[in-house]
């Protein structure tokens, strides 16, 4: 961001009648192009393609408003962790049918049954199996 344009981006509210008008909507939009593209050095990209967690709130959390589809995402705990990632992984399969996913786990717990449950093909995985978490 040059800094002609800090000015602008100073007031997040939406207009001047106080604290309790909230951000403007536009200005967060504008704020969020800039550190994409600072975190792409510069280069500007199309809008990367995301998959919905299923949930607006969470999605509009998100800097990519979703989860992008491609790149790679860790997940970390229990075994619910296990089901929130077999989840999301079920909604990415669905909009690249056939593609391989890569799962890396320091277990050997993954059940085939459980995985298809969440629309998941267990012959698309390829499994990486770690002897600790730092592997």
């Amino acid at each position: 961001m040059q800094s002609t344009n800090l000015q602008e981006h100073i007031s997040l509210n939406s207009n001047d009648s106080g604290p309790d008008s909230g951000p403007n909507p536009s200005v967060l939009d504008g704020l969020r192009r800039q550190i994409r593209a600072i975190e792409r050095n510069g280069e500007t990209a199309e809008q990367e393609e995301t998959v919905s967690l299923g949930a607006r709130e969470i999605d509009d959390a998100l800097p990519w408003q979703g989860l992008p589809i491609t790149g790679l995402h860790e997940v970390a705990g229990d075994a619910s962790a296990f089901g929130f990632c077999a989840a999301l992984l079920g909604r990415l399969a669905e909009t690249r049918p056939g593609a391989p996913i890569l799962w890396c786990q320091k277990g050997y717990d993954l059940c085939a049954q459980g995985l298809m449950d969440f629309g998941l093909d267990p012959n698309l995985l390829i499994i990486a199996h770690g002897h600790n978490d730092t592997d």
